[in-house]
């Protein structure tokens, strides 16, 4: 529910979902792996940076966005010196002054180039050279960017992560597709195999050789297709 405490798990999963709702592919990455030759990197939460996670986001030839608490902590769990986000404070040009945690029911208006509400968890942001791309009602920073480097100053409810993964991979050339509840999509190669686990048939709006199934994609089906 909303106003629960700030759930790394549950975030994680609101982040993945948002971007699986618009039929992008999502790969798993440890912590420091190397992130070039994607398009777009996402990183919805990482308290800790460890010294090859900065390595991998520096190297970045994709866009990155950064979510709420990134680098608040060090190695021994403390606030780093330079404050958050600690070592990536280079790469995203602000620093966090301080956070509130918004008790249930309470949200932040977030409105600019995305747009939305903060709920549960909203921080002030120092920008010191960073683009600020979308702003609280009290016209301080909540959305920024550096170069390839995003942040994200909060948690974000359901609209306002939808506006932001949209202008990301709009500005990454990300295709994305809106999918129905119940639908999902998934590529390998060229093969893209489309689940149903809802109730309502739907029809792949997508060019290509039905390998397997249907374009009518029905309840509880696959299909694969060959796309062109």
């Amino acid at each position: 529910p909303q106003g629960k405490d700030f759930d790394f798990s549950e975030l994680m999963f609101r982040w993945y979902e948002a971007v699986r709702r618009m039929g992008i592919d999502v790969d798993f990455l440890r912590p420091g792996a190397d992130v070039r030759g994607y398009k777009l990197v996402l990183v919805p939460t990482m308290p800790y940076v460890t010294d090859a996670a900065e390595r991998a986001f520096a190297a970045a030839d994709g866009l990155v966005l950064y979510g709420p608490r990134t680098g608040s902590k060090s190695r021994h769990h403390a606030i780093p010196a330079n404050l958050p986000p600690g070592p990536l404070e280079p790469l995203v040009k602000a620093s966090i002054l301080e956070v509130s945690s918004l008790r249930p029911g309470l949200t932040a208006r977030v409105d600019g180039k995305v747009s939305g509400a903060a709920i549960r968890w909203k921080e002030a942001l120092d920008v010191h050279g960073a683009n600020v791309l979308a702003t609280f009602e009290n016209q301080s920073a909540a959305f920024i960017a550096a170069g390839r480097h995003h942040y994200i100053g909060c948690w974000p409810d359901a609209e306002l992560l939808r506006s932001v993964i949209r202008f990301m991979t709009e500005m990454a050339g990300v295709r994305t597709l809106d999918l129905p509840d119940g639908v999902r999509l998934r590529r390998r190669g060229n093969l893209l195999f489309a689940f149903n686990y809802g109730s309502t048939p739907w029809t792949l709006p997508i060019a290509g050789e039905v390998v397997l199934g249907s374009r009518d994609l029905q309840p509880q089906q696959v299909t694969i297709l060959r796309e062109i």
